[in-house]
């Protein structure tokens, strides 16, 4: 299975000329002043743009949006943000998202900097706060411009598909069963994946199977844990067990991947 959960969050800014995207199934068009909200959740894919079409992208871990969404992931879904995740921002807000990305690129480009272990964490915490600041003044922007739109049984259902990723985030070590994530919401598996399916276009078995393997990717890329030590960290119960799911699901064994990677091929 292909990986298909991009375990990124963010906004693009349309800054000059125009670029045509699909939503679902509804084209739209970015123009100077739109900002596009862009996460797992929400399938898009770029059409066409014109040869003058630049833009402006604020980029984050999901993990840093993941903590905030459980206190608001109703107010997003009212605010339409999945439904209609595209803004015409007033020039004053636009002045400000612009500056922000350029002071988040800079001080992501100062986390990769710095050797000092302590300096280095004290960065990377100033980097994702600014993030989850950023984060909340683009639903207020939205709120503002858009207003609450009531909630309707529409909106309680397309609610599921944060809640789960939010859950899915917190809970994934230890529970990897659609029927857990499905009864969190009082739900049948059955009506819990359609829904989940509709909306995003993926099944809960692939956001799960895709976050367990990101994990254990970057431990295997990233940390000397061995293969054993992985498996225990993600709740499996002997190396066998992980080995498969991973190989299942990636295509290579732990193994292999940890030596591909390690000789620097993508």
């Amino acid at each position: 299975m292909n990986i298909i959960f991009q375990p990124r969050a963010g906004w693009r800014i349309c800054t000059a000329g125009s670029q045509q995207i699909q939503h679902g199934d509804t084209l739209r068009t970015l123009v100077p002043g739109t900002l596009l909200v862009m996460s797992p959740v929400i399938p898009i894919r770029t059409v066409s743009q014109t040869d003058d079409f630049r833009s402006v992208e604020i980029s984050m871990p999901f993990s840093a949006v993941i903590p905030l969404l459980k206190n608001i992931v109703g107010t997003v879904v009212n605010l339409g943000v999945f439904d209609d995740p595209i803004l015409q921002l007033t020039p004053q807000q636009m002045d400000f998202l612009v500056r922000r990305a350029a002071e988040l690129d800079d001080l992501a480009d100062r986390v990769e900097a710095v050797t000092d272990d302590v300096e280095h964490n004290l960065c990377q915490t100033s980097l994702t706060l600014l993030q989850q600041h950023t984060f909340f003044e683009v639903v207020r922007n939205f709120f503002l411009l858009r207003g609450g739109r009531g909630e309707t049984s529409q909106t309680q259902r397309r609610a599921i598909v944060p809640q789960f990723i939010f859950s899915l985030n917190m809970n994934f070590r230890r529970e990897r069963s659609v029927q857990f994530y499905a009864s969190e919401v009082h739900m049948t598996s059955a009506y819990f994946s359609r829904l989940i399916r509709e909306y995003t276009g993926h099944t809960p078995s692939q956001f799960i199977a895709t976050v367990t393997c990101n994990a254990a990717k970057s431990m295997l890329r990233y940390t000397p844990m061995t293969i054993k030590e992985i498996a225990a960290d993600l709740g499996f119960p002997e190396q066998f067990t992980f080995r498969k799911y991973f190989k299942t699901h990636v295509g290579l064994s732990p193994t292999d991947y940890r030596a591909k990677h390690a000789e620097g091929s993508d």
